[in-house]
């Protein structure tokens, strides 16, 4: 597995209860745990920007897995 620190996850969410945004940064991090496309990484990033629209009726966790998505894409556009 590899290894993957993050040093800060900022993220603006307009209408997000302070539970519900704590919720969703931990789903992001279970998705990076669990994802097996940063297995082998070995490589310091020191940032990346993501910007995403909302989707209506989009859930939390469907949310927590297209950020995840999008942060291993630009990782492999990085390697």
């Amino acid at each position: 597995m590899a290894e993957l620190d993050i040093g800060a996850l900022h993220l603006v969410l307009p209408g997000f209860t302070a539970p519900r945004s704590d919720a969703l940064a931990r789903a992001i991090a279970r998705g990076l745990q669990d994802a097996d496309a940063l297995a082998g990484s070995e490589r310091m990033v020191p940032e990346l920007n993501l910007l995403l629209a909302g989707v209506a009726g989009e859930s939390d966790e469907a949310l927590a897995a297209r950020i995840v998505r999008d942060i291993i894409g630009q990782l492999g556009r990085i390697a």
